[in-house]
């Protein structure tokens, strides 16, 4: 199931959006002056699916109605108390087909402890939260933002910083919207993402901070650099176990098969021979793999059993490097996106040091640190797209031209085409740059002002 298309009425009491998205090119921009709520639709429809509700009862807007591919909607509609000045509720509406199903998301401002939980309890898991710690009687404070969060933030703001079973107990919702919220996964790219900020260190949970301590920041490009060992170890280890397996059969496999199949012609095998060079030869160039190339076959007629012995070797070392297929795609176009950015250096992928950057000028190593912001931001965008992004995501990127110089925003939607296509995702784009939309005006989509969108 995916998003066609994102309603809101009355936003800020006064826009009313529609936004039917590009299906079919995976791409839609959205674009309009300031204040017309670019960036606030993003939100919205990313704290929806999260489950943050109560983050939507901030925002004043009569409703909010996303519609599916092939079928169904899910309409959010927020309501007041009679007399009262913030909104009370939320009421979820999940049509498909001719199943409806509603459900009411009550605020939690105003209450002593939220839903079921004893506020003793949720007090407790706060305290062990990582990178957060106790300053007063019900306060606490982020180490790395310094935010300081009360009791009611974490009730009705900061839920999503809580477990998924202490959050499931303060709001649940019914089964078939829960179902529905967890098939579509949003991911928002933040502006700011050159150092790994504090959800990416309490997801990894590798720091515990102390009183006092200045909270340690990472380049994320060096992050995504040691990411991409580990991504090519893993791999390496999957097929050098397929092919431990595969080479302990082979001698039984190679007596059992009595007979060639037909397809098993000389010229064929010698056609997959060249092609698994080819393969192999690419796989090398990624550092993807480290092997001698394989000796040229004799140009001499194949007998039989030479036919034999090399169809049912030709047939598992496809299935070894196979295993390395969407690895070696991914890493060639980051390769490929990355070099035709990058000025007066070289960018390649090691499978032991990561990310390697080279003077065109002398041929010495770069170092992630001498980097330009604009070289980062690019390197960091296409890793978090290519590598970090699940199968079937959504992404949101709210003015992509913030980081990018403007010589490389028109090549901005040719690159995250190419990787829609690869990754198996989806973009929503926000921007006021007509360098990013360039000369792709059939996929925006106009949030005008005046209360009405095109």
């Amino acid at each position: 199931m995916k998003i066609k298309e994102i309603e809101i009425r009355s936003l800020f009491g006064y826009f009313d959006h529609r936004i039917p998205l590009k299906t079919d090119d995976r791409i839609t921009i959205i674009h309009g002056p300031n204040g017309v709520g670019k960036t606030t639709v993003l939100r919205l429809i990313s704290d929806l699916f999260e489950g943050r509700f109560h983050s939507l009862l901030d925002t004043p807007f009569d409703r909010i109605v996303v519609r599916f591919k092939p079928k169904g909607s899910l309409t959010v509609v927020p309501t007041k108390e009679k007399g009262a000045k913030d909104f009370a509720k939320l009421e979820l509406i999940y049509r498909f087909g001719k199943e409806r199903i509603e459900h009411t998301v009550w605020s939690l401002r105003g209450q002593k402890r939220p839903g079921r939980l004893p506020s003793s309890l949720l007090e407790r898991q706060i305290d062990d939260m990582e990178g957060i710690e106790r300053v007063g009687l019900s306060e606490w404070r982020d180490v790395i933002t310094g935010e300081l969060l009360s009791f009611n933030d974490f009730s009705f703001h900061h839920e999503h910083f809580l477990p998924p079973d202490i959050r499931e107990s303060i709001i649940s919702v019914p089964e078939q919207i829960e179902s529905l919220l967890k098939q579509i996964n949003i991911v928002v790219v933040e502006t700011q993402r050159l150092f790994t900020g504090h959800e990416d260190a309490r997801e990894e949970r590798t720091f515990r901070y102390k009183e006092g301590e200045v909270p340690v920041q990472r380049m994320t490009v060096e992050q995504y650099s040691e990411d991409m060992v580990s991504r090519i170890e893993s791999y390496q280890r999957k097929s050098g176990e397929l092919g431990a397996s595969l080479d302990s059969s082979f001698p039984q496999r190679l007596l059992l098969d009595s007979e060639l199949p037909k397809i098993a012609t000389e010229n064929h095998i010698r056609k997959e021979y060249t092609a698994q060079s080819k393969y192999r030869d690419r796989l090398m160039k990624a550092s993807l793999l480290v092997a001698k190339p394989p000796l040229p076959l004799s140009s001499e007629s194949l007998k039989e059993h030479e036919r034999k012995v090399l169809w049912a070797y030709l047939n598992d070392v496809k299935k070894k490097l196979q295993v390395f297929d969407p690895l070696l795609r991914r890493v060639e176009l980051f390769k490929d996106i990355v070099n035709s950015r990058f000025s007066y250096k070289k960018f390649a992928v090691d499978k032991n040091k990561g990310f390697i950057f080279e003077s065109d000028h002398d041929g010495s190593i770069v170092p992630p640190k001498a980097l330009s912001s604009g070289e980062q931001h690019e390197i960091v965008l296409t890793y978090e797209l290519l590598f970090k992004a699940k199968p079937g995501s959504m992404i949101f990127i709210d003015e992509p031209e913030l980081s990018l110089h403007v010589t490389w925003q028109r090549k901005f939607l040719e690159d995250i085409a190419k990787i829609a296509q690869l990754a198996d995702i989806d973009f929503l784009v926000a921007t006021h740059s007509p360098s990013i939309i360039h000369n792709r005006r059939d996929l925006m989509v106009e949030l005008a002002g005046g209360g009405k969108s095109k």
